[in-house]
């Protein structure tokens, strides 16, 4: 097994096979389909792990700038070359755009001494309405209304003179009102499967 640094600058042969380590220790294997040198970037393919149709693959795009160290489990010999598909950039930017974003919005929706509920309800909102803040252990919603624990619908008032703000207010609180109905009947379906398994256990 042959072990570079990331910031070696040997070249990558398509269809080896290589691991590369991150720096935060994770470690991602597969084969070589493309490698940029100048920008440091190296997208590897290996078998997809989401149950989906076999023969799929994942392809993954990554920067060398982050990674300590690449192993070569095997070095492809073969001067012919495989076919590359073509890859949507545009779509892979966006989809880690997305998940860029995602990441960012359950990482805010934690905020500080908080309830399980109130993370629950700042991610329902987040997922159509932004911008959305905690101040204190109460959810600011587009600077113009303020949901305060223990986030029902009648906790919801405006703090804002804006034109809009009654509708935003009555709108936030159709969805906190949607949110708390939504976890009713989650509770009575999870208590429902619950007692099923009891009896037929």
């Amino acid at each position: 097994m042959k072990v570079m640094s990331a910031d070696s600058n040997e070249y990558f042969s398509i269809g080896s096979e290589v691991k590369c380590t991150t720096c935060y220790g994770q470690e991602m294997q597969g084969q070589v389909m493309a490698y940029d040198l100048q920008t440091k970037l190296l997208a590897l393919k290996s078998p997809t792990k989401n149950g989906s149709k076999p023969g799929n693959s994942d392809v993954r795009l990554i920067n060398l700038s982050l990674v300590s160290s690449v192993s070569l489990i095997h070095e492809e010999e073969n001067k012919t070359l495989p076919a590359v598909p073509n890859l949507n950039f545009q779509r892979l930017n966006s989809r880690l755009e997305q998940s860029r974003k995602e990441k960012i919005r359950q990482a805010n929706s934690i905020g500080e001494n908080v309830s399980p509920e109130a993370q629950k309800l700042y991610l329902a909102i987040t997922k159509t309405i932004e911008p959305v803040h905690y101040q204190s252990q109460d959810i600011v919603v587009m600077n113009q209304v303020m949901i305060s624990p223990p986030y029902r619908p009648e906790n919801c008032k405006c703090i804002s003179q804006a034109p809009s703000s009654e509708q935003t207010l009555n709108h936030i609180r159709k969805i906190v009102e949607k949110f708390h109905n939504d976890q009713k009947l989650l509770q009575a379906s999870e208590s429902a499967a619950s007692e099923h398994g009891t009896m037929n256990g």
